[in-house]
């Protein structure tokens, strides 16, 4: 697949094709990875993507009921007022 070399500025960009761009959304950031051939450019990887799915899914399975749970510390049961 080929895609032009546009001037926006004093820049350059690529002007990719909807069906790739439609691949990449919601992205508005890539990454370029220099190859040995040229550069590989690739979603944007979100720091916490996917853990919504996985907190989820512990909930569901009730692996982790305990750490849900909060428990009193010293500082609650004493110090702590209104």
């Amino acid at each position: 697949m080929r895609a032009k070399i546009i001037r926006t500025g004093n820049s350059y960009g690529i002007r990719l094709p909807k069906a790739i761009y439609d691949e990449l959304q919601p992205a508005t950031e890539v990454e370029l990875e220099p190859t040995e051939d040229g550069y590989l450019i690739r979603k944007k990887k979100l720091p916490r993507a996917g853990w919504e799915a996985i907190f989820a899914k512990n909930l569901t399975e009730n692996e982790d009921d305990h750490a849900l749970t909060q428990q009193p510390t010293t500082f609650d049961r004493g110090e702590w007022r209104w």
